[in-house]
C-alpha cells in the first residue's frame, strides 16, 4: 500500500471510526462529491468525525448485528418424509 493509504487508515483509527464501514461509504459516496470544490463545507460529511459518517456507521453495524442473528438462528434438523405403503 502506498503512504498515502497508511495514513488514511490511520486518521480513521484515530477518530475512532471503524476503517472497513468509513471505506465502504466513501467509495459508495465519492461520486456525488467529484464537482465539488476542494473548500466545500459539503465535503466535511465524508470525514470519519462528522454525524452523518456516525449515522451511517452506527446503521450498518445494526444492520451487521441483524444479519449475525439471522445466521446463529438454528435451523430444524433435515428430516426425510416417511413413506406411506400404498
Amino acid at each position: 500500500m502506498t503512504p498515502s493509504i497508511y495514513s488514511l487508515i490511520d486518521s480513521i483509527r484515530k477518530n475512532e471510526a471503524n476503517p472497513q464501514i468509513y471505506l465502504k461509504n466513501l467509495l459508495e459516496n465519492v461520486p456525488e462529491y467529484f464537482d465539488l470544490p476542494a473548500t466545500s463545507s459539503k465535503l466535511e460529511e465524508l470525514m470519519p468525525w462528522s454525524s452523518s459518517y456516525k449515522k451511517y456507521e452506527d446503521d450498518e453495524m445494526i444492520k451487521a448485528m441483524e444479519m449475525m442473528q439471522i445466521i446463529k438462528q438454528e435451523k430444524p434438523p433435515y428430516r426425510p418424509k416417511k413413506k406411506t405403503a400404498a
